[in-house]
């Protein structure tokens, strides 16, 4: 782009020299367009000491977009039906709240990717979902086009992401809802409620926080997320970051308990007016009490009579079968987006396996058209 220069920038005392423009393009840009001191923050809470990653591009002098990734010290997993098969270590580049500071059309878009290019210390650049016709992805494939760069959906279908747009009252949202659905969930509410001595407990102060963690790690270990990964855990990093929310004001979590005993937990923080919700648990010994969809009811009610929320974003991984679609009213076809430079010979060997895994999973999804038999699959391999 003529004009246009770009810089990496590694060293948080860089922060300061980017500070004013940064807060002056967040007052003119997007909600979801984090700021300079939300990037501190994540930096301060990151285990490694090399976490940041901030580009830079300049326009003729003046700071138009910026990108601030964290590098992360992880793995890949490969899994056949939610089932883990074996993992590779990865450095991942993630982009804060998955979106450009600024302007981000596929010029800024692709600006980024070339100041990247000629960087070292990570493997793969990874971004959370995206919506499959959205201007997000458009401007990602348009960047990424006869440049040195792959990219790939790391998972071999699209998944749904869904929503739940608040109204003014938990009546009218249960109003929304089909008769037998309606009918379904209230007496689900009120057999908890009577059966169980039904409370629940709201953690948003950091005094409280090391007891939701414990709470939740025992329940999170019953439960068949705790084996494909999705777990909350008692750790450091976990309990840093926990805390930093709380003090800022943003954390919002729940426990449903069954008279002086927690059978299940939801997280999550409110940003903006919307509700990020994370990975939930329940213990399955209390499965026929329903408390995963008891507690999610309770807690949409809470958020209309008590907060200025006017969205619950269920997060990523979704379908048309689940209680996500039960539950939610808005939704829209997502993908998962991974990132390589093609010169690489380690991403691209995980990009290679993962291709061959894929493949095989549509061969799989073609011969196994008969829903039973994929149920019965899927159960097993999660260990039911």
């Amino acid at each position: 782009m003529q004009g246009v220069t770009a810089d990496c920038l590694h060293n948080a005392e860089e922060l300061e020299d980017v500070r004013a423009a940064w807060a002056d393009i967040v007052r003119q840009g997007p909600p979801q367009a984090g700021s300079c001191e939300d990037y501190r923050s994540l930096l301060d809470c990151a285990p490694n000491h090399d976490a940041m990653c901030l580009v830079v591009l300049r326009e003729n002098g003046t700071i138009v977009t910026l990108a601030p990734f964290i590098l992360s010290y992880g793995s890949k997993t490969y899994d056949l039906g939610s089932h883990p098969l074996f993992s590779l270590p990865v450095r991942r580049l993630s982009l804060m709240n998955d979106c450009l500071v600024g302007r981000s059309d596929s010029g800024q878009m692709r600006g980024v990717f070339d100041a990247l290019a000629g960087r070292g210390g990570f493997d793969l650049v990874s971004f959370d979902e995206h919506e499959l016709d959205g201007p997000f992805l458009r401007s990602l494939e348009d960047a990424l086009a006869n440049s040195p760069w792959r990219w790939v959906n790391p998972f071999h279908k699209t998944s749904v992401h869904w929503f739940i747009d608040l109204p003014p009252s938990f009546e009218a949202y249960m109003a929304a809802l089909s008769p037998k659905t309606r009918q379904t969930l209230r007496r689900k509410l009120g057999k908890f409620d009577k059966e169980n001595n039904g409370r629940v407990r709201l953690v948003t102060d950091p005094e409280d926080v090391e007891w939701f963690l414990t709470v939740g790690e025992k329940i999170s270990r019953m439960t068949y997320q705790w084996k494909v990964g999705q777990r909350l855990c008692f750790d450091e990093p976990t309990l840093r970051t926990y805390l930093s929310n709380a003090k800022a004001g943003t954390l919002r979590c729940y426990v449903l308990m069954m008279g002086d005993e927690p059978c299940a937990f939801l997280r999550g923080n409110i940003r903006d007016g919307v509700y990020d919700f994370e990975t939930p648990g329940y213990n399955p010994i209390h499965e026929k009490a329903s408390p995963g969809t008891v507690l999610l009811l309770r807690v949409v009610e809470d958020l209309i009579a008590n907060t200025e929320c006017r969205v619950f974003d269920f997060g990523i991984g979704g379908d048309y079968v689940g209680y996500k679609k039960v539950l939610g009213n808005r939704s829209y076809d997502a993908v998962f987006i991974e990132a390589a430079r093609r010169w690489g010979a380690y991403p691209m060997l995980l990009f290679g396996i993962q291709d061959a895994l894929n493949m095989a999973k549509r061969s799989g999804n073609a011969l196994l058209k008969q829903s039973r038999l994929k149920r019965l699959l899927k159960k097993r391999l999660r260990g039911g």
